[in-house]
């Protein structure tokens, strides 16, 4: 089964010990909006409460940008944060790289190395 943002966040908070009362009321939610996101009724909820859901459950990096994917996909059309929408429109050859890649369909093989790549470059020990 494919994880949804919802899934996500029931599975970090269970991990975590938190029972729904108590994650929702730490995070400044109702208990039923959060059953609801989690049962993937709600799409994902602002960025703010993201970012609270995130600091209470402790995510890492890698946990909080697979949080922020999920959370794009859980919304009625796929949205683009927008510190991503600035950093491609700052730096058009990044816009260009992900053409290129959409028109070749680049397979996931190749995300992967990007995307090792990419980590390698700002998690490597200074």
């Amino acid at each position: 089964m494919t994880q949804t943002f919802g899934s996500f966040i029931r599975q970090k908070r269970k991990e975590k010990m938190y029972r729904l009362n108590s994650f929702a009321k730490q995070v400044g939610i109702s208990n039923v909006y959060l059953s609801y996101i989690e049962s993937g009724k709600r799409p994902a909820p602002s960025q703010a409460i993201m970012q609270k859901m995130a600091d209470v459950l402790e995510l890492n990096a890698e946990e909080y940008a697979n949080m922020k994917y999920l959370a794009s996909l859980s919304r009625s059309r796929f949205s683009i944060p927008e510190n991503v929408m600035k950093y491609l429109s700052d730096r058009p050859y990044v816009f260009k790289s992900l053409l290129l890649a959409a028109e070749n369909e680049l397979d996931e093989d190749a995300w992967r190395e990007i995307d090792s790549f990419i980590r390698h470059r700002i998690y490597q020990p200074k």
